[in-house]
């Protein structure tokens, strides 16, 4: 038995790819010396080693200063850990080429979870004195290990600066719309941090909605986009930023004087045109009926979940969806759609009146009217919730894409406080004759 596991060992060894290996170990050398080898070569250089991690467009800048004992500290712009990350676990291990494994939960764990990153490399060593990491796991384009400067620490410290600025702005701003006013531009900014994705949407000379989306990247005092973007006529490569509070944040040029403003508000510096108007469908042969999907999360903003499950938990725990009914022949209306036993559809209905206030400003009045049974039953607490949802400032109606079956969707917002939000998905019975696609 011996003898075939020998044998069935050697025939794999030799009829493996070449290639399949990093190199040949020379003869009279073993694994643990090269292990033993490079450990020490990383622990020696004086800064620690820089890597240019990149997925597709975006990059991340990340040291390792190597210690003894398995331990190294870890400086990068990784969202979350964009700090010195200290005595974070490493070895060099590998069966068959040395590789070397980051083992405690760091920035490289983060890129592996979320973007197609390793935090175990096949490593070898260039004629140079670099090293040549190839991930074992996702994105398997090799990284290349060089000695770290000083310059680099400050280089990645002050990315880190500008990441806790944005995440600050982006996070604890008191008002959904996110404004940009730079340069005599106007626009509405859309920013998904853990993406490094941010999308710019105008209004272009046909009254259209324009939506352009691009990867971003930090550098020292701002950040650069993949592709620059033009806005009415107006080209932008990259943003440098200024003083900022939770509410704006300055936009300066590259001397240092003011040119805009990326700022919060309740209602957006641009309109959304014909938003109001295809909201209400008035004049419509069939009526325009839309509905809020189930994921809350996907849903409803973060301040309106809150709201939502506690009428949710006292109502209809299994179920608990808003219905929009306007230029219906019963009356325009808001109803809920509930299972309070877990398995029949009830519909409590409210009775609303629209009026029109501006291009994508609509007010609705909640008249105080509605059905018997359990929407009469209710009536305190959702009239509570209806005027949380449509206050006497009025809502946006922001048109939102589609969803993932080609309904169109509608965000809308809470002009009193624009917190408050949740998005409407338009049933195919009542076709738009305006698109923003």
């Amino acid at each position: 038995m011996k003898k075939l596991c020998l044998i069935l060992v050697t025939f794999l060894l030799l009829s493996c790819d070449k290639n399949g290996f990093e190199y040949l170990l020379p003869d009279g050398t073993y694994l643990e010396d090269i292990q033993a080898d490079y450990t020490q070569k990383l622990i020696d250089s004086e800064h620690g080693w820089y890597m240019n991690y990149k997925f597709d467009k975006i990059s991340f800048n990340i040291i390792i200063k190597f210690k003894e004992n398995g331990l190294c500290d870890i400086l990068s712009d990784v969202d979350g850990y964009n700090y010195l990350d200290q005595d974070v676990k490493y070895k060099l291990a590998g069966l068959v080429n040395p590789e070397l494994q980051i083992t405690s939960y760091s920035a490289f764990q983060k890129l592996y979870e979320f973007f197609p990153g390793s935090f175990e490399f096949v490593i070898s060593e260039n004629e140079d004195g670099t090293f040549r990491l190839r991930p074992v796991k996702g994105n398997t384009v090799s990284v290349l290990l060089t000695k770290a400067e000083s310059t680099q620490y400050d280089m990645i410290e002050n990315y880190g600066e500008v990441i806790n600025i944005v995440n600050d702005f982006s996070e604890n701003a008191t008002a959904y719309f996110k404004n940009f006013e730079v340069d005599g531009v106007s626009a509405f900014l859309d920013l998904n941090l853990g993406a490094r994705n941010i999308k710019f949407s105008w209004v272009d000379t046909d009254d259209k909605i324009v939506n352009v989306e691009r990867i971003f990247n930090y550098k020292v005092g701002g950040i650069t986009l993949d592709v620059p973007i033009t806005i009415n006529n107006k080209t932008f490569s990259y943003l440098n930023f200024g003083q900022y509070n939770a509410d704006e944040l300055e936009v300066v040029d590259d001397n240092g004087d003011h040119i805009g403003r990326i700022f919060v508000s309740h209602v957006a510096s641009i309109t959304f045109p014909h938003a109001a108007d295809t909201y209400l469908y008035v004049g419509k042969p069939v009526q325009f009926w839309a509905y809020v999907g189930d994921d809350l999360q996907l849903n409803y903003s973060p301040d309106l979940q809150v709201k939502w499950r506690e009428v949710m938990n006292i109502i209809s725990p299994s179920m608990f969806r808003i219905q929009v009914y306007n230029n219906a022949a019963s009356g325009e209306s808001i109803q809920f759609l509930c299972r309070p036993d877990g398995a029949t559809s009830t519909w409590l209905r409210y009775n609303v009146k629209n009026y029109k206030m501006g291009e994508d400003h609509v007010f609705v009045d909640v008249l105080g009217t509605h059905n018997t049974g359990l929407a009469d039953q209710y009536k305190d607490l959702n009239y509570e919730l209806l005027h949380m949802l449509f206050p006497p400032e009025g809502v946006t109606i922001m048109p939102y894409g589609r969803f993932g079956n080609g309904e169109q969707q509608f965000r809308i917002i809470s002009r009193q406080n624009s917190r408050i939000y949740f998005t409407i998905r338009v049933g195919a019975a009542a076709p738009l004759d305006y698109s923003w696609d």
